[in-house]
């Protein structure tokens, strides 16, 4: 048993309260007190649930495109070095049987890391943000994978019989062809449609969210811009309540905007990383998705560009950032917590008797310095 002492966790209500927290390390749940416990002081520190990142490319050297198994479990095992303890592996725009491999890999590695013992975040099912994109705002996608909603359905179908349950999120722009009886159809079958990578309007955003879309991805990248006449599909996301995505690096995303966001969004916000393969590693050229990326003090771009590829960041960097520019600690770890789970249809995680016990202890500026995860104590 573990005791962590006289700290503030992350209740049901979303808010911080003082006092101790319980956890079986056997059973990998928080309890009721109990004695003989080993203490960690937590005095003047944040006890969170594990962040769970529902965009994110790579890491470590590990791209989830590349459709190994064998990495996606390596990737899995590194990340609650990042404080992430849930997260869902994003595939790039891929040819048909890329996208097939990488399904084939996500699956086989769940399974892997089930009979596993080691200290592992969990994979919560495979994100496609291609191919059903827009060529007019690809960025860093290739091109030639490209297609329409009523091109890919069989595809999605096809997945959908082979690994039920496997794909939670697909990314669509409202605007090509077939889009709007794909979100339809696909948000009936429980899959969360997300738009991004797109050049619609107001009016095309806000009729695909009625058709079932539930969010926007990497908010103001890869999109037309809110204006004062044009609100487009920021304008569509606001008015309809749907989430809203950010990557929060202070790159992506001005900090000014951010503060904006945040007040815009409130508990609809998901902090995201879209990070590539070259988190973690620092500088140099790297691949993602079959695009060759050159990463320079923390920015990552399409090489021999200015176009922004992904991200180098971390969700916990992330929450240092936008504790710095002023955002509620309590928005920032709901964020990372609340938002993605509840945006998959699942309960939002706080900390309290009977849920489970992968927990962050954070500083008062949200830097990690523990994770408890499946039993393993990780001081970083």
């Amino acid at each position: 048993m573990i005791r962590l002492k006289d700290g503030s966790f992350f209740n049901q209500n979303k808010c911080f309260e003082q006092g101790d927290v319980y956890i079986s390390r056997s059973l990998n749940l928080i309890t009721a007190p109990s004695d003989h416990c080993e203490i960690i002081d937590c005095e003047g520190m944040f006890i969170t649930p594990g962040f769970t990142d529902i965009h994110i490319h790579g890491a470590f050297g590990y791209d989830v495109s590349d459709g190994n198994t064998e990495d996606l479990a390596a990737l899995a095992k590194r990340l609650p070095l990042f404080g992430v303890t849930s997260f869902v592996p994003t595939a790039m725009a891929l040819s048909p049987q890329k996208i097939r491999n990488v399904a084939r890999a996500v699956s086989e590695s769940i399974s892997i890391l089930s009979d596993s013992d080691d200290c592992y975040a969990d994979i919560l099912g495979l994100r496609l943000e291609g191919p059903f994109l827009s060529s007019l705002r690809a960025g860093a996608q290739q091109k030639g994978n490209l297609m329409t909603p009523q091109e890919g359905t069989d595809l999605i179908e096809e997945l959908i019989d082979e690994y039920p349950g496997l794909i939670k999120i697909i990314d669509v722009a409202p605007e090509l062809e077939g889009a709007y009886e794909f979100a339809e159809h696909f948000a009936n079958k429980g899959i969360v449609i997300s738009m991004g990578h797109t050049d619609c309007d107001y009016g095309q955003a806000s009729g695909f969210i009625d058709k079932g879309a539930k969010s926007v991805t990497h908010m103001f990248n890869a999109m037309r811009p809110c204006s004062k006449r044009e609100p487009n599909l920021p304008g569509a996301a606001f008015d309809k309540g749907i989430f809203a995505e950010l990557i929060c690096d202070g790159i992506h995303v001005d900090k000014t905007v951010l503060r904006m966001a945040f007040k815009l969004f409130g508990d609809k916000v998901i902090t995201i990383s879209d990070s590539m393969r070259a988190a973690g590693l620092g500088d140099g050229i790297f691949d993602l998705g079959g695009t060759e990326v050159r990463v320079t003090s923390g920015r990552a771009y399409v090489n021999n560009s200015n176009t922004l590829a992904g991200s180098v960041t971390d969700l916990d960097s992330e929450a240092v950032l936008l504790s710095g520019i002023g955002i509620d600690t309590g928005s920032i770890i709901a964020s990372v917590t609340c938002a993605p789970n509840l945006l998959l249809g699942q309960k939002a995680p706080c900390v309290k008797p009977g849920n489970r016990a992968d927990l962050l202890i954070l500083d008062k500026d949200l830097r990690l310095k523990q994770v408890i995860c499946k039993g393993h104590i990780i001081k970083i």
